[in-house]
């Protein structure tokens, strides 16, 4: 085969790759994923806005980022929203790596959820406090995401802080058993996760749209096949192909 040719059909392989990585599919919210969202004044932002992780179901998604079925997905943006029982068919799948473009982000995520799984700290929080450990996660997310230190309070320079916490009464409780200071122990998760070291078990994704709010979820990690990985099996399938005839 000539030389061009090759090199028409090892690019054919490439784009086609490219193409199946980016394929749209369904994110379906259904609520909450624990309990309730919780009021909290974003100082910066100068808004108040319900955090905490939602109940979603992915359908549709192929090729790479194949993810499928029920995921806890958390809030990665602050210029959209989404319908707690909405349904939108433009999200696509990307890593995080390839989102932010940020190598210390995506491991500070990592640890996060790390240690947040390993201390399986959503599943022994006290009784009726599921939804505040879930809120808390959602802050220490965007603390990473928006911010460059490990907490929520505010300070000159700041980009991202949660506003003071005198007024919330019935949240008294909960502040005393975590950290004391934050909103629901959410500086305590930043600071907990910031020695983590147990970092590999999750692959980190972002559900991507137009229309609606970017969403993080994450999957252990092997389950699902990376963009490279799946460009390689296209070329070594395509490689082999042009092989074959050749030997003809």
């Amino acid at each position: 085969m000539k030389p061009k040719l090759i090199v028409r059909t090892m690019t054919t392989a490439l784009l086609l790759a490219v193409a199946v990585a980016a394929q749209a599919g369904t994110v379906q919210f259904s609520g909450w994923a624990h309990g309730n969202g919780n009021n909290v004044t974003l100082k910066e932002h100068a808004t108040t806005v319900q955090a905490g992780g939602f109940a979603t179901t992915l359908t549709g998604f192929g090729g790479t980022n194949a993810l499928q079925g029920d995921f806890e997905a958390y809030c990665v943006e602050l210029t959209q929203g989404v319908g707690l029982h909405g349904s939108y068919n433009d999200y696509r799948i990307v890593s995080a790596a390839d989102y932010f473009g940020n190598g210390s982000k995506v491991a500070a995520l990592s640890r996060l959820i790390g240690f947040m799984d390993s201390n399986r700290l959503m599943q022994t929080a006290d009784a009726g406090f599921a939804d505040n450990q879930s809120t808390a996660m959602q802050l220490a997310i965007w603390n990473i995401v928006y911010d460059t230190d490990n907490t929520l309070v505010y300070s000159p320079g700041a980009a991202f802080s949660e506003a003071p916490l005198s007024s919330r009464t019935e949240y008294q409780a909960s502040r005393a058993a975590n950290d004391g200071s934050r909103f629901l122990g959410a500086d305590a998760l930043l600071a907990g996760s910031a020695g983590f070291a147990g970092t590999g078990g999750y692959q980190l994704f972002v559900l991507q749209s137009a229309s609606a709010q970017d969403q993080l979820v994450w999957a252990p990690r092997g389950t699902v096949p990376e963009p490279t990985s799946l460009a390689l099996v296209v070329l070594a399938l395509g490689g082999a192909g042009l092989a074959a005839r050749r030997r003809r």
